[in-house]
């Protein structure tokens, strides 16, 4: 498996001003770039072991590493990748971890939120694409916009063809992302906390919204929580059906505990249950436990108490809404006498 450690990597603020130091011949001086953060490495490391649930990935990742491709971790700036000398596959990608995309289609329908490791997927394709490796005419003649009666005028160019077709192979299909159906439709910049944080709707055939995928990463756990919610199906408690799977970095599920997961949701004793037991005990359980766990708190001393305290709460209000109307009445009436 590819890793941060294969390339070589820095950090840079302004990735639109920066640019490489570079030696006489041409050539990138490695020995004067600066390394890279380690919070930068963390977040590289995680978008790579992302991509690499897809076992295609890591032949083109190694692809790159051996091409010697840099890595530039930019905090402001587009993404981007650079092809340094002709004839040579030697180049660095300009990438941004903290920066996802909205997607949209062709008449603006939000399609859904794409990770920020796809746009590094996307910049890979072109540091290994043997095109843009060849001498300044020909990368030239590769870049040429393309006609607007070629069925590929939408990706603007043969070498964003390779790279939005193949990120949508490899990564937004893969793993459930929104996929691009072009270049020209431009996506929408957004900040995310990590590099693999996506979301995707669906619609029906006459485009209706039915439902959506939330993909989140806890850094504390390092475990990735996928969410389906189904709008055309409803729980027993009348809302959208949702389903959840837990995984690992590397993509295994996550099995839960027994001992520490599995809970009596028929005997729940209220009254000596911690915060801790409850809280998991909710994170665990399937609508029909927690509707299980509503009766039985309804039923209880600890839910009784919380019922009373309810009802002198509602009482107490609608006692000062009352006072509130009364003194409106008695400010409206003294208001009428005064105009008199």
């Amino acid at each position: 498996m590819v890793s941060a450690k294969d390339f070589l990597v820095t950090s840079v603020y302004d990735g639109d001003s920066h640019r490489l130091p570079k030696m006489k011949n041409g050539e990138y001086d490695r020995d004067v770039i600066s390394k890279a953060t380690e919070s930068d490495i963390q977040k590289l490391d995680l978008a790579l072991k992302y991509l690499q649930h897809n076992s295609a990935v890591t032949e083109l990742l190694q692809k790159a590493v051996n091409n010697g491709v840099i890595i530039v971790m930019v905090k402001n700036g587009n993404n981007s990748y650079e092809s340094n000398l002709p004839n040579n596959p030697d180049g660095a990608i300009y990438w941004n971890p903290n920066v996802g995309f909205n997607i949209f289609d062709d008449k603006m329908k939000f399609l859904g939120k794409m990770s920020s490791a796809n746009t590094l997927l996307h910049e890979m394709v072109h540091a290994i694409d043997p095109n843009l490796a060849k001498s300044k005419n020909e990368i030239q003649e590769y870049l040429k916009t393309f006609s607007v009666f070629d069925t590929k005028f939408p990706y603007k160019n043969n070498a964003e063809y390779e790279a939005v077709t193949k990120a949508n192979e490899l990564v937004s299909n893969f793993h459930g992302e929104p996929t691009r159906a072009d270049y020209i439709t431009e996506p929408k910049e957004i900040l995310v906390s990590n590099p693999i944080e996506s979301l995707v709707n669906r619609y029906d055939s006459k485009g209706r919204f039915i439902g959506k995928t939330v993909k989140t990463y806890d850094d504390v756990t390092e475990t990735i929580k996928t969410v389906h919610i189904d709008y055309l199906h409803r729980d027993k408690s009348g809302l959208p059906l949702k389903t959840e799977t837990i995984t690992d970095i590397d993509g295994k599920p996550i099995k839960k505990d027994p001992e520490k997961h599995t809970f009596d949701y028929q005997n729940f004793d209220w009254n000596s249950l911690s915060g801790s037991d409850l809280y998991r005990a909710v994170l665990s359980a399937d609508s029909n436990q927690l509707d299980l766990m509503g009766k039985s708190l309804v039923q209880s001393e600890e839910g009784q108490r919380i019922f009373q305290l309810g009802e002198n709460l509602l009482t107490e209000y609608k006692h000062q809404q009352e006072l509130e109307r009364q003194q409106e009445l008695e400010r409206s009436s003294h208001v009428m006498v005064m105009r008199r």
